[in-house]
């Protein structure tokens, strides 16, 4: 049998190229000590059709009762709600925002709506459109504070004030 100076050198090539992706695999890929585990970061959407109709508002930022009724107090701290909500698409045309003088608003657009929409009709992230009419001002505090999936903690605002300036604007967005 005669080997081809040509076909070694492609075979070589080959997995040359097949030890270096490996190794970019195993170095740059995510992994458990890069990321958390998804245990640990539940998924962002939940669905609509398991909440109950009459679960979906919250009057009180004390302990009443938001989507899914998960705001449970640990040592007087509101935990956000486990269930989120999945608000209706719905054309941004059709969205008419409360109050966009609000500082919280021009902080919204610079910063929340890459993900959310310029609008909060949703994009990368949810929609937050209405998300003052089913989570009270301290569960969005607390969400916004944790963050969750692509969400990162703080929601990527560099200070207190600017997550109280955004979360007062979004609990007035009811719809």
């Amino acid at each position: 049998m005669k080997l081809s100076p040509v076909g070694v050198f492609v075979v070589l090539i080959g997995a040359v190229a097949g030890i270096l992706i490996w190794v970019v695999g195993l170095i740059a890929l995510p992994n458990d000590s890069t990321h958390r585990r998804l245990a640990d970061n539940p998924p962002i959407q939940s669905s609509a059709a398991n909440q109950p109709a009459s679960n979906s508002t919250s009057g009180t930022s004390t302990g009443g009762t938001g989507s899914g009724g998960n705001t449970a107090s640990t040592g007087g701290t509101v935990q956000p709600p486990q269930q989120l909500v999945t608000l209706p698409q719905k054309d941004p045309s059709q969205i008419n925002l409360i109050d966009t003088t609000m500082p919280g608003y021009q902080i919204f657009e610079q910063t929340c709506a890459a993900c959310h929409g310029d609008k909060g009709q949703g994009g990368v992230g949810p929609a937050i459109y209405a998300i003052g009419q089913h989570w009270s001002e301290a569960q969005i505090t607390a969400f916004v504070e944790q963050g969750r999936g692509m969400m990162p903690p703080r929601g990527g605002l560099s200070s207190d004030a600017q997550v109280q300036q955004v979360v007062q604007w979004l609990a007035k967005q009811t719809g």
